[in-house]
């Protein structure tokens, strides 16, 4: 049944970003498949959305019905696989591989997202130097097309390939089956501080080619030095001083998102190696609590066609993650965004999170 109540509209009609507010024509929230194809049935657009973790309103529409994918949210783990619901966290899919001993080999930073909504997009991490991104993981899906029609379809299947990555324009992927690999049981980290940019850029190269390390990322402090994080699993690096040993579990669940209820004018590019400087040379202000990462990852890694990608062997992510504390800071900080969105397209790059379908 599709919810026309003023008050689910209207948390339809807001998200992560707190900036766009578009409301739907109705909600639906759909226990199974069938419901989704019923409301496709009637010829109204639908709208996936998962955990609402977009930033500028991807998962809203104004003429149709957003459903809400949360209620698909099965995980069963079998062998050396999981399929997981569309609706099902990434924080739900990680407890029951790690009841079997196994781990997804490539986790987002933040786990409270739905498997559907990263599979839309790609899912980067700092596995991704290693793994690739989520999408390259998965080995089949269950898409319902937008002629009504369930499909499975798995490697070597054009829909398989349209919808990777594909921001929901050419299906809805209501399950999803990932591969597994073992879970390591305590992880070691690392942080390497650099006074400037360039070799900070330098040393992340050599570590993503080395592969030495199981998790690679960086970032640009508030004082403008710069920090690469590392992390070995099982089994310590020992020509670097320790900075934490965690269990993998801590460290998978380690980021928690603060300021919830404040716009996050976030913005997620993939450049260039050569454009990153200039790039974050342009960033600005990011305010009191806001973060800058940059790492690199090899673009050979990436098999989904559908997520864009600059063109050479290895492009950086730079995400520019600010919290608006005022409206005059919202509006300073979307004007910045702007300025960096053209500057990544004339650079060759690509805007990441930017279409519809979103987590």
């Amino acid at each position: 049944m599709i919810n026309t109540d003023d008050a689910v509209l209207s948390w339809a009609a807001d998200d992560f970003g707190h900036i766009v507010h578009t409301r739907p024509r109705g909600v639906l929230r759909p226990r199974t498949v069938g419901e989704i194809k019923d409301a496709l049935a009637t010829g109204v657009r639908l709208r996936p959305r998962g955990e609402g973790h977009s930033t500028a309103g991807q998962a809203q529409i104004s003429d149709g019905v957003v459903v809400d994918m949360r209620g698909l949210d099965t995980v069963n783990v079998t062998g050396t696989q999981v399929t997981a619901g569309a609706g099902a966290r990434w924080s739900s899919v990680l407890a029951a591989a790690l009841q079997a001993g196994l781990t997804p080999p490539v986790l987002t930073d933040y786990l409270e997202l739905s498997v559907g909504g990263t599979l839309s997009v790609g899912g980067i991490g700092g596995m991704t130097h290693r793994h690739g991104m989520q999408v390259d993981n998965v080995v089949s899906l269950d898409v319902l097309t937008p002629d009504g029609v369930l499909e499975t379809c798995d490697s070597g299947a054009p829909l398989f390939d349209l919808v990777r990555g594909g921001y929901g324009g050419h299906g809805i992927i209501v399950s999803a089956t990932l591969r597994l690999v073992p879970a390591p049981s305590r992880v070691y980290r690392y942080k390497l501080p650099f006074s400037s940019l360039a070799p900070f850029m330098t040393a992340q190269r050599e570590l993503m080619e080395s592969r030495r390390f199981d998790y690679l990322e960086g970032m640009a402090l508030p004082d403008g030095t710069f920090e690469i994080s590392l992390a070995t699993y099982s089994t310590p690096a020992l020509d670097l001083p320790l900075d934490e040993e965690v269990s993998y579990t801590e460290f998978a669940n380690r980021l928690v998102l603060e300021d919830m209820d404040k716009p996050h004018p976030w913005l997620n590019v993939f450049l260039p190696e050569a454009a990153v400087p200039g790039f974050v040379a342009s960033i600005g202000d990011v305010g009191p609590t806001g973060t800058i990462l940059i790492y690199p990852f090899d673009t050979r890694l990436i098999t989904a066609p559908a997520v864009a990608l600059p063109s050479g062997e290895v492009a950086y992510l730079v995400a520019v993650l600010r919290t608006a504390q005022s409206p005059t800071s919202l509006t300073q900080m979307l004007a910045g965004n702007a300025n960096l969105r053209q500057r990544t397209l004339d650079a060759g790059g690509c805007v990441y999170l930017d279409g519809s379908g979103t987590p």
